[in-house]
């Protein structure tokens, strides 16, 4: 098998020892702050361009490791159109307090706190917009995938590291108690269509 693993997260460098065992490893350097090598695009594009260098008989193994939802929070320049692409849900129309500080209960830590008085729904909508927009990228990167035959023969499995809280266990924006925000995250596996 070829192997080869591509993350957005530069604290998943090859240093920390997070390349081992794969042929290619692919992480942006820890001080780079350009776009291109964190985001899905960027990720996905190192991941397609490896793969097709390889032949279609080549047997592989990728890795993809992406933070979207976790930059969601720290973005000044995000897409408007996906925060407000679910309705805010009524029961979260509070407003909760900021805390000067990160890893705190029942406060926004600073470090996610987007300015103004933004509803705990309005987070959340922000977030599920956020998330349906990841979807589609992963929808667009399969049908390329499928589109030049690389998809049938592959097992595609999709999950979460961790969720985060809207005020379940007295977290907003966050995560860390072990309770089902973190536990309790997808996994989707796609079998191939067609054995070899």
């Amino acid at each position: 098998y070829a192997t080869g693993a591509f993350v957005g997260d530069p604290a998943l460098s090859p240093v920390s020892g997070f390349g081992a065992g794969f042929q290619t490893y692919a992480a942006p350097k820890p001080d780079s702050d350009d776009p291109a090598e964190h985001e899905f695009e960027g990720v996905s594009t190192r991941f397609v361009n490896w793969l097709f260098e390889k032949s279609p008989s080549q047997d592989w193994f990728a890795y993809l490791h992406v933070d979207e939802l976790v930059r969601l929070w720290g973005r000044r320049s995000a897409d408007p159109r996906w925060d407000t692409y679910f309705p805010p849900r009524p029961e979260l129309a509070s407003i909760p307090p900021v805390a000067d500080a990160d890893g705190v209960f029942f406060a926004i830590p600073r470090s996610r706190w987007s300015g103004g008085t933004l509803t705990i729904g309005e987070y959340e909508a922000r977030y599920d917009g956020a998330l349906y927009a990841l979807d589609a990228k992963l929808g667009q990167l399969l049908e390329r995938l499928r589109r030049t035959g690389r998809l049938k023969n592959t097992t595609v499995i999709v999950t979460g590291t961790f969720g985060t809280s809207f005020g379940e266990s007295g977290l907003y924006l966050s995560s860390g108690t072990l309770t089902d925000v973190d536990l309790r995250v997808p996994l989707f596996v796609r079998p191939p269509l067609t054995s070899s």
